[in-house]
């Protein structure tokens, strides 16, 4: 796909098509999509959630048919974790690399990310927390969720979902 749609629209009718290439068992077309729509939607405003939700769970639907998907997807997530590292602890990459755990069914990598990083880059641990916490608590890593729980915060976030 050398064409690049510029607005999230365009850019989300790509996603479309994956999902169709998918139904017509267009396997190899169907990969294509989801990589480049991967690429593209980065640091579009209105695709962030899409992309690290949705369009992960298709693409994973996909390599449960398609062999060579699963093997794409296991790529971007070792190369964004790698990223990360490199950047120090980047919050998006972070993100990144905690969603596409989630659909790989490996939340302990993302604990230990978040643990490396914690060690390494202990001024970035608290940004990237929130991330985490879902992974830490997953494999029962209570006490490193400690330093970073601010109890006031969270009654705060609590009583206003209440109302």
């Amino acid at each position: 796909m050398t064409d690049r749609p510029k607005d999230a629209d365009e850019i989300d009718s790509v996603l479309d098509e994956a999902v169709a290439a998918i139904e017509a068992e267009e396997y190899e077309e169907a990969l294509e999509k989801f990589i480049w729509f991967h690429d593209a939607s980065r640091g579009v405003a209105g695709l962030g959630g899409v992309r690290s939700s949705f369009a992960l769970g298709f693409w994973i639907d996909l390599a449960a048919r398609f062999p060579p998907a699963f093997e794409a997807f296991v790529q971007l997530r070792d190369k964004t974790e790698q990223k990360c590292r490199d950047l120090g602890g980047d919050y998006t990459s972070f993100s990144e690399v905690a969603s596409l755990n989630l659909y790989l069914n490996q939340v302990k990598r993302t604990a230990d990310l978040f643990l490396e990083i914690a060690r390494d880059f202990p001024e970035k641990a608290e940004r990237l927390y929130k991330s985490a916490e879902e992974s830490l608590i997953a494999e029962e890593m209570y006490q490193e969720c400690a330093p970073y729980l601010d109890w006031e915060r969270c009654l705060e976030d609590w009583t206003r979902m209440y109302k």
